[in-house]
């Protein structure tokens, strides 16, 4: 395995999400203030472990993007939804597939691909630390923590809307925060 890290190894072969177990939520700041946080309830993924290069992996992540909760009034999601936002009726999911895996630690590492929203693709780093795996009585189980930082404006979110000059509603910048549980496909 090129990887150096012996805690980092991962058996071979397709890894799923474990949905029930995994959790992708967002924060921005509202009103220059305070973070209002969200997350979707519904996306898929799988990660595919190369047993011989833990580094030649790949990941692949859909996320249902109206299944937006904001854990807030039912106006915030709807905005959320709208043209002005994410429009999900144009653009119902989100998706990431990896490019390349670089190791930065012994657990660290930093997974780059391609996230598509709203109908455009740029490239992202996601700096992701592999927590471990157990065994339950419900099975194997691996886990990977990550937290990532976007530009809604990179990706075409019109929203700029000012409470007063200069001073946005909603900031440009999105704060992505991923707790993953992926279990071996059957």
């Amino acid at each position: 395995m090129t990887s150096t890290a012996p805690a980092a190894q991962i058996a071979g072969g397709t890894w799923t999400i474990d949905t029930g177990h995994s959790l992708i939520e967002f924060a921005t700041l509202h009103n220059t203030i305070a973070y209002v946080k969200g997350r979707f309830r519904k996306f898929s993924g799988t990660i595919n472990v190369n047993e011989q290069d833990l580094l030649k992996s790949s990941i692949d992540l859909t996320i249902d993007a109206t299944s937006v909760d904001s854990q807030a009034v039912q106006g915030r999601e709807d905005l959320i939804n709208g043209e002005e936002m994410l429009d999900t009726a144009k653009f119902p999911e989100i998706r990431f597939k990896s490019s390349s895996i670089q190791q930065k630690g012994a657990n660290q590492f930093v997974v780059s691909g391609d996230l598509t929203m709203r109908g455009n693709t740029k490239p992202v780093s996601v700096p992701l630390t592999f927590n471990g795996i157990v065994t339950t009585r419900m099975g194997m189980a691996a886990g990977f923590s990550g937290n990532t930082t976007l530009k809604l404006s990179d990706f075409g979110v019109p929203f700029a809307r000012e409470f007063e000059p200069g001073k946005r509603v909603v900031a440009d910048e999105l704060k992505v925060e991923l707790q993953i549980e992926a279990k071996p496909q059957q």
